[in-house]
């Protein structure tokens, strides 16, 4: 039963594959596109599922933040995290991480985002960016505060005026506080307008190999039939010297018979009646 529906279901899709150089090159290029297929729905799927994830931060979990800011009062005193370690400096913080000494980090943003820049590969930034007055990189929420009459007031509104209008604030915000183009990521809750960019994205140069493979393949096992069909030619036209009409041939007409043979896998016999062929066997088409 199971082999009557498999020859049924050949003879509808098609011709049976006869040449076992053909059967090869179909089994190289269907294993190829099973790894394509297989790949880049892999691929999709991360896409679709990765950015969703989120690490949980549970209660027991250490946490690091400055200890020389505000932020340890902030953790521990609102957000109640009792297992707070403090760190005084950025270097120390990648220490504390490869060590699993701490599982998150409390940073401000701006040293939060030249943390993540510098060792985009390992850490991001997730979960909800707490404002409140105090620090700020230059913008409408940094607050400087001096005594009143102080003649440093206009000099500071001065210098920082000039750095914004020439252009060095942005060069810093850029070089510091943007992300790579390696590394660009979509900071979620912190920054409005950055594109991200896939760093594992497929293409075909991930495939260079298997599409080295599966052409090779394909060029000897062609090459290996095209040999074997005019070594048969060469053996059927052996046979025939002998006969006058096929010595006075012309180029021409031996081009178009060779060409025909190769293409039909036939040759003609020219001692036969037009009507008579002989058809090339199946093991030799092999």
């Amino acid at each position: 039963m199971l082999a009557k529906r498999k020859v049924y279901y050949v003879n509808c899709a098609g011709e049976k594959i006869q040449s076992n150089y053909a059967r090869i090159v179909v089994v190289v290029w269907l294993f190829l596109a099973l790894v394509l297929t297989q790949s880049y729905t892999a691929n999709l799927t991360s896409m679709l599922t990765i950015s969703r994830l989120r690490p949980k931060l549970w209660s027991p979990s250490k946490v690091g933040c400055d200890k020389n800011t505000f932020m340890h009062n902030y953790v521990r005193d609102v957000l109640h995290y009792k297992n707070v370690s403090l760190i005084s400096d950025g270097d120390e913080y990648l220490r504390e991480f490869e060590a699993d000494n701490i599982s998150a980090a409390f940073l401000e943003i701006p040293y939060a985002e030249v943390f993540v820049n510098r060792h985009c590969r390992k850490f991001t930034i997730i979960g909800t960016t707490y404002r409140f007055g105090g620090f700020g990189f230059v913008s409408i929420e940094h607050a400087l505060i001096f005594q009143k009459g102080s003649s440093l007031v206009a000099n500071i509104s001065e210098a920082i005026l000039e750095l914004s209008e020439d252009g060095t604030l942005k060069r810093l915000e850029d070089k510091w506080l943007t992300p790579n183009k390696v590394c660009l990521k979509s900071y979620q809750n912190m920054t409005e307008s950055t594109t991200e960019e896939n760093v594992d994205s497929l293409s075909l140069r991930s495939f260079w190999g298997l599409f080295l493979f599966s052409i090779g393949t394909s060029s000897v096992c062609f090459l290996l039939f095209l040999g074997h069909l005019l070594r048969n030619y060469c053996r059927h036209h052996s046979s025939q010297v002998a006969d006058v009409n096929a010595s006075n041939e012309s180029v021409s007409v031996k081009t178009v018979r060779v060409a025909r043979y190769l293409m039909n896998a036939e040759i003609r016999s020219p001692w036969r009646s037009p009507s008579s062929r002989r058809v090339v066997p199946e093991t030799e088409m092999s």
